[in-house]
């Protein structure tokens, strides 16, 4: 009976032990890790920094600030044939003539076609738009005319990509905000590259055929949000 007794005694203590942990357990894998969250600093389909295409403002809203001008848009060249290559890109020495698109990468069928669907899009939801800036190189021209009938070669835009030329960023960056649309006024369009004049910032990582939408005047701009060519048809 002493054993028993002492068997008992000392079983009892483990039970409770046991259901004492597991119980905290239970509580911690029901519990959020918000702060390991927190450290890493990870975001559901954007890379650190970035936002997420159409996350800086709501559908409606952003459509409201383009209706009511006074943005500038910036949009990369649509997509094109990967198939091809700027000749200054092959290492041969030759160099890109803007004046022959045969020495260039051009849209594809796909990018042509987005190039016509933004420019559908931006008229049937009624966003005014005046000046339209393109790169000299034909993709980003095209990309102009297809969308909107017009395209301004602004010098200097080519000399952004692929390496920034700072002299050519500074004079651009004070172009724009010279030229920036007041509020009321329809929206300045630019369409160049992937990398553009420092001027809009916060700077994001565009797709071929994205836009940024950027608003504010001189030193107070802000990233208003950002469009894929499908994108536009969600606006309404």
């Amino acid at each position: 009976m002493p054993e028993s007794r002492v068997r008992g005694g000392a079983v009892r203590p483990i039970f409770v032990a046991l259901a004492v942990l597991g119980a905290i357990n239970l509580t911690a894998c029901s519990t959020p890790d918000t702060g390991a969250a927190a450290n890493s600093g990870a975001t559901t389909g954007s890379a650190p920094g970035e936002s997420a295409p159409g996350t800086e403002a709501s559908g409606n809203n952003l459509l409201a600030r383009l209706r009511s001008g006074g943005t500038v848009v910036v949009i990369r060249h649509a997509a094109t044939d990967r198939t091809q290559q700027d000749v200054d890109e092959r290492g041969d020495g030759r160099r890109v003539d803007f004046g022959d698109c045969a020495t260039q990468r051009n849209l594809s069928d796909q990018g042509r076609s987005d190039g016509r669907s933004i420019g559908m899009e931006v008229r049937d939801l009624g966003i005014p738009v005046a000046d339209v800036w393109a790169s000299p190189y034909c993709r980003s021209k095209e990309t102009a005319d297809l969308a909107f009938g017009r395209a301004e070669v602004v010098p200097g835009l080519e000399r952004l990509y692929p390496q920034r030329d700072e002299v050519a960023d500074r004079a651009l960056s004070e172009r724009i905000r010279e030229q920036w649309p007041a509020g009321g006024e329809p929206n300045l369009v630019i369409v160049s590259h992937g990398v553009y004049p420092s001027v809009l910032a916060p700077a994001v990582t565009l797709g071929e055929g994205e836009a940024a939408v950027y608003g504010g005047r001189g030193d107070a701009v802000e990233l208003l949000g950002r469009l894929t060519p499908g994108d536009w048809s969600k606006l309404e």
